[in-house]
């Protein structure tokens, strides 16, 4: 699977590294993190979408408490919201979106990433 390294800019201006396999095609997408039982700290998944839209997330076959970093056109967080293993509900973008990052649970809370943060590739 590819790899990314990608920074984001905290609230303290610092960069933020992240390590993230590429889930760039519809089956990839479709298994995403669900066969995955730990993924390190800075480490994750980037869901690259085929265009700029809604989603929904399920985390009914992932056993991961997960941060879930919604991301815009213009590469700037829109929204967190936390992912729970096994959660049948869906877990939505609250506006359209280019990709979306799963990260280990508290990793924006611990690294002082809010919504509004710029993401560099």
């Amino acid at each position: 699977m590819k790899v990314a390294k990608i920074y984001i800019q905290n609230r303290k201006r610092s960069f933020i590294p992240l390590t993230l396999q590429i889930a760039d095609t519809q089956p990839l997408r479709a298994v995403g993190l669900s066969k995955t039982t730990y993924i390190s700290p800075l480490t994750g998944m980037l869901f690259l979408l085929p265009t700029i839209m809604p989603v929904n997330v399920t985390m009914r076959n992932t056993n991961l408490y997960l941060d879930i970093i919604f991301v815009d056109e213009n590469d700037i967080i829109c929204d967190i919201k936390p992912g729970m293993p096994y959660q049948y509900e869906f877990i939505s973008s609250d506006y359209p979106v280019r990709y979306f990052i799963e990260v280990p649970m508290n990793t924006c809370q611990e690294n002082l990433i809010d919504v509004g943060a710029k993401i560099y590739f």
